[in-house]
């Protein structure tokens, strides 16, 4: 039979789906698990579990049909983790030294070469007009060389460069970048001075430190999650990655855009829902405190009609001795029944366009 990889999808389906992939495999000099990852790639369906005993015992059983498109699985390319996984690589045949120096890379290298190491042995230059570098001594010329070859890619994704905060721009967002070392991890034994200073009861128990490593890796300082770096991988150095790594900034600063946006638009939203609720709950105020304000000016009319009706009664009852004290009496309680009587003050702001019931600050 022809070898594995030479079978299209249309002949792998009725081959697998003819015969159990375990007598099947070995034809191909494979195993049946290499033959089902070769059908997954491929987006071949299997047969499930249990497929060819149903069809044996003569019972009813489904074939799925072969999907008309697939997308090819690509292997996940695996970060480096130590110098060794980086140094099985190809190293590039570069020369590291920077002929034409950019502004900002000249500044970078006189303030870094005047920086002490930090315990863990790393270089930590941040300060305006320069960018930023977390590496170790041993790495700097190296990583001097890869900024200056990222700061020339960045406008062909039409990116700017700010040296005053060391942040790539798209004239919409902005972005803090910066290069750093990754720290490697060791173990020793304690001393007999470390193991008499130990509290705890496995005095013995090894010492861990942390030293750079040789590995680089461009990172976004703001947002430092997943999708936000570029690292060095077991397929390619960083070298090999700037133009990833250029437009992956591009691409970032887009999708922040587009965020910043959506926010916009639903920060927009939400004042202005916020805004209508707040009208309409002052609508419904309003027209509360116009009830309570015709409920008292109700009041006040029943109020006026109940005096006048008193001053009717008093007119008839009264002794004709007592008739000036009660004329006195009765033009009072008439004029401040005229008072509180809002009948003329309603007719007044009806003819003046007012609302006779506005309701008072108290009202509402």
């Amino acid at each position: 039979m022809r070898r594995l990889f030479e079978y299209s999808r249309e002949e792998l389906y009725e081959l697998v789906w003819g015969e159990p992939m375990l007598t099947l495999a070995p034809n191909f000099g494979v195993s049946d698990v290499a033959l089902k990852k070769r059908c997954k790639k491929l987006g071949v369906p299997t047969p499930p579990r249990g497929y060819w005993a149903k069809l044996e015992a003569g019972k009813k059983v489904r074939k799925e049909a072969l999907p008309e498109s697939w997308t090819v699985q690509k292997k996940a390319s695996k970060a480096a983790q130590s110098a060794e996984e980086v140094d099985k690589l190809s190293v590039p045949d570069l020369d590291y030294t920077v002929i034409k120096p950019l502004p900002v890379i000249r500044e970078t290298a006189k303030l870094a070469n005047k920086e002490r190491p930090s315990p863990e042995g790393l270089l930590v230059v941040q300060s305006e007009g320069i960018v930023r570098l977390k590496v170790a001594s041993a790495s700097l010329k190296r990583a001097l060389w890869l900024w200056q070859e990222l700061l020339q890619r960045l406008p062909s994704q039409q990116l700017t460069f700010d040296p005053s905060n060391c942040s790539i721009s798209n004239r919409k967002e902005s972005v803090v970048l910066e290069l750093k070392e990754m720290l490697g991890r060791y173990e020793t034994a304690p001393t007999p001075e470390e193991r008499r200073r130990r509290y705890w009861p496995d005095s013995n128990a090894p010492i861990t430190h942390w030293i750079p490593n040789g590995i680089l890796v461009f990172r976004v300082v703001e947002r430092y999650t997943t999708g936000r770096q570029w690292k060095e991988t077991l397929q390619k150095r960083l070298e090999e990655r700037l133009d990833d790594v250029a437009m992956g900034v591009s691409n970032l600063l887009r999708q922040m855009h587009e965020e910043a946006v959506e926010a916009a638009k639903q920060r927009k939203f939400r004042e202005e829902e916020s805004k209508r609720q707040e009208e309409i709950a002052s609508r419904r105020r309003y027209e509360e405190g116009r009830r309570k304000r015709l409920l008292n000016l109700a009041g006040s009319a029943d109020k006026a009609k109940t005096i006048r009706n008193l001053c009717d009664e008093l007119k008839h009852r009264a002794p004709t001795e007592n008739g000036e004290k009660l004329e006195a009496f009765v033009a009072w309680a008439l004029g401040y029944a005229d008072l509180i009587d809002p009948a003329a003050r309603i007719l007044r702001d009806l003819d003046s366009n007012k609302d006779p019931a506005r309701p008072t600050s108290e009202e509402l």
